[in-house]
C-alpha cells in the first residue's frame, strides 16, 4: 500500500494550527467577543444552540412578552456566550415581530455615555443635534418612546448605568414627559451585582458549556480535520 506522506503531513499541520487557535481562544475567554451585527441588516448566521442554552433562551423570550417586565439581565463569566445569545435574541425577536425596532450598543468597561448614545442613534438612523449628554438623552428618549414596541440591548455592562441619563425610556416619566412607555431593555454583564444595582426585574445566569457541548463547539470551529487520523486526540482534549 502506498502512503501519501506529503498529503498527510499537510493535513496534520493544518489541524495543529486550528487546534492551537481554538486553545488560545479558550484560554483568552473570548467566545463571546464577536462582531456585533446591525439588526435588520446582518444576523448571527452561525449561532450554535445547545441544550444548556435552549431553556434560558426560551425563558428570556417569554419574559419579554410579559407586560410587567421591562428590564432583563443576563450574567456570567467572560467567554460563556452572552453576546452571541443576545445577538441571536435580537434576530429572533425581529423575525417574530415582537418588537418594531431592536437596537444594540456595546458598553464595555470604560463607560462613554456619548459613544453609547451614538451607537443607539446610528442604529435608529437618527442624528443627535444636542451638544450635552443630557440634551442628547432627551432626543433619544423622544425617538425610543414613539409609541412602537422597542427593545434596547446593552452588551458588556461592567457597572451600574443610569438608563434615563442615556436616554432610554424605562420609566414613563423620564425627561418630564408623561405617558405610556413601550421600551424594554436587555443587558449582559459579568457581575450579578450589576443587575441587582440596576433593579433588573428578571435576570438569568449563563454558565459554562457542558463538556460534550464544548467538544461539539470545538469540532465546529476546527472542521472535519478534527476527525482525521492525523489529529492527535491528546491535543484536541486540551480544549
Amino acid at each position: 500500500r502506498c502512503y501519501n506522506f506529503s498529503s498527510r503531513y499537510r493535513v496534520s499541520k493544518e489541524a495543529k494550527k486550528k487546534t492551537d487557535a481554538v486553545i488560545k481562544i479558550k484560554d483568552d475567554g473570548n467566545f463571546d467577543r464577536i462582531a456585533h451585527p446591525e439588526f435588520g441588516f446582518q444576523y448571527s448566521a452561525d449561532y450554535v444552540t445547545f441544550d444548556s442554552r435552549d431553556s434560558i433562551f426560551n425563558e428570556i423570550m417569554e419574559a419579554l412578552k410579559d407586560n410587567s417586565v421591562n428590564l432583563i439581565g443576563i450574567y456570567g463569566i467572560g467567554g460563556v456566550g452572552k453576546t452571541a445569545m443576545v445577538v441571536e435574541l435580537g434576530k429572533q425577536l425581529k423575525e417574530v415581530g415582537l418588537f418594531d425596532e431592536v437596537v444594540m450598543a456595546v458598553v464595555s468597561q470604560n463607560v462613554n455615555v456619548r459613544n453609547i448614545q451614538g451607537q443607539l442613534a446610528d442604529k435608529l438612523v437618527v442624528r443627535l443635534q444636542a451638544e450635552t449628554e443630557k440634551g442628547r438623552a432627551g432626543e433619544l428618549w423622544y425617538r425610543l418612546n414613539n409609541g412602537k414596541q422597542n427593545l434596547v440591548i446593552l452588551d458588556d455592562v461592567w457597572k451600574e448605568l443610569k438608563l434615563n441619563a442615556l436616554g432610554i425610556p424605562i420609566s414613563s416619566t423620564d425627561h418630564g414627559i408623561k405617558g405610556g412607555c413601550n421600551c424594554k431593555v436587555v443587558l449582559t454583564s459579568r457581575n450579578q451585582g450589576v443587575c441587582q444595582k440596576m433593579q433588573v426585574q428578571k435576570y438569568f445566569p449563563l454558565g459554562v458549556l457542558r463538556p460534550q457541548e464544548s467538544w461539539a463547539l470545538f469540532k465546529k470551529m476546527v472542521g472535519n480535520s478534527v476527525d482525521s487520523p492525523q489529529m492527535h486526540s491528546s491535543t484536541a482534549e486540551k480544549v
